[in-house]
C-alpha cells in the first residue's frame, strides 16, 4: 500500500497582488484613473517579512512511492478579489536563484538533483477560474539525495500569462536537512544516582527519578541529541546507535556548553527498533560518579 507523508510548511506559498481602483474621499475636479482592470501580480509571500525561505527535514529512507511531500499555496488576488479565468502558474527548480542566495547568504546550497524531488503537474500549478487559493504538491524523495552536501531546491515562477510576476518575490528557497530515522519525541523514565565520591564505592548519596517527554534532534543518520536524564541536571547528550543497535552514549555535539563527560557505564546501552525503545545505562562526573539508568520509548 503507498503511504504518503504530508508535511506543510506554513510560509510557503504563491500570492498574488491586486491592484484596485482608489478614488479620493474629497471632491476630484480632474479624472480618476481606473486600475481594475489591471492584471494581478504574483509572487511567494514567504512569510511576510520578507524572508523567502524555510527549511525542511527529509528522512533518507523515504522513496518516490513514499515521499516527504510539501504542500505549498498560490494564492491569486485580482481587482475583483475573483477572476473569471483559471490562471496557469509554472514553477521550475532554478540554479541562478540558488545561486543568488548563496551569495547573498554567504552560504554553499547545491541545487537539489532532479531524481529527488516532483513538482506536482510537471510544475505546471493551475489556479481554477473563481478561486483565489490553491495547494501543490513538491515530493521530496530522500532515498535520493546526497546527504554529504548541503542541498536547497531554489523555485522560480517562470510563468504565469495574464499576471505580472513580481521580479522581486519571484523565487524561493527550500533548504533540504537530513532527519535521522531515530529523531522522535521519547517518553523517558529511570533513576539518577549520585556517589558521595569518584567510584561505586563510595557510596550512595541519593537518587533522582527520570520522568518525562523529550524531543532528540538530529546530528546524522545514526546519532541523535537530547536531554540527558531528569530536566534537572540541566544537560544535554548524544546517542549514537551502531550498526548491531548498541548505543554509544556522548557529551552532546549540538550543545557542547550544556553537557558533561558522558560514557557508557556497566550493562551495554541497546536500542530495539521494533519498540523504538532506548535502554541506557551512561556515566559521567563532577568530580564525583554519577550514573544513570534509563529508558527512552519513542513515539
Amino acid at each position: 500500500m503507498k503511504r504518503i507523508i504530508i508535511k506543510k510548511l506554513g510560509h510557503i506559498a504563491v500570492v498574488g497582488l491586486g491592484i484596485f481602483a482608489f478614488s479620493s474621499c474629497l471632491k476630484d475636479q480632474g479624472p480618476v484613473q481606473d486600475f481594475s482592470q489591471s492584471p494581478p501580480v504574483i509572487s511567494f509571500q514567504g512569510n511576510g517579512q520578507g524572508t523567502n525561505f524555510s527549511a525542511i527535514s527529509v528522512l533518507p529512507t523515504t522513496t518516490q512511492n513514499n515521499p516527504l511531500m510539501d504542500s505549498i499555496g498560490i494564492s491569486l488576488g485580482v481587482s475583483s478579489l475573483y477572476l473569471s479565468k483559471s490562471v496557469d502558474v509554472t514553477v521550475t527548480a532554478d540554479q541562478a536563484s540558488l545561486d543568488a542566495y548563496n551569495a547573498a547568504n554567504n552560504t554553499n546550497y547545491t541545487l537539489l538533483n532532479s531524481s529527488a524531488y516532483v513538482l506536482a503537474n510537471g510544475g505546471v500549478w493551475t489556479i481554477p477560474a473563481g478561486k483565489n487559493l490553491r495547494y501543490f504538491n513538491v515530493s521530496l524523495i530522500g532515498a535520493n539525495i546526497d546527504f554529504t552536501k548541503s542541498n536547497a531546491l531554489a523555485l522560480k515562477i517562470s510563468n504565469a500569462p495574464g499576471t505580472t510576476i513580481a521580479t522581486n518575490l519571484n523565487t524561493y528557497v527550500l533548504l533540504i536537512n537530513l532527519k535521522s530515522l531515530f529523531e522522535d519525541d521519547y517518553d523517558i523514565s529511570g533513576t539518577r544516582t549520585r556517589y558521595n565520591g569518584a567510584t561505586v564505592g563510595s557510596g550512595v548519596r541519593d537518587m533522582f527519578a527520570i520522568s518525562g517527554t523529550i524531543h532528540a534532534n538530529t546530528v546524522s543518520d545514526s546519532t541523535i541529541d537530547c536531554q540527558a536524564a531528569d530536566a534537572g541536571l540541566g544537560a544535554n547528550m548524544s546517542l549514537q546507535i551502531n550498526s548491531d543497535n548498541t548505543v554509544t552514549v556522548l557529551p552532546s555535539i549540538l550543545n557542547p556548553s550544556t553537557t558533561f563527560n558522558f560514557s557508557n557505564d556497566g550493562a551495554a546501552s541497546t536500542y530495539n527498533p521494533a519498540t523504538k525503545t532506548f535502554t541506557l545505562h551512561y556515566k559521567y562526573t563532577t568530580p564525583n560518579l554519577r550514573h544513570i539508568d534509563e529508558v527512552m520509548v519513542g513515539h
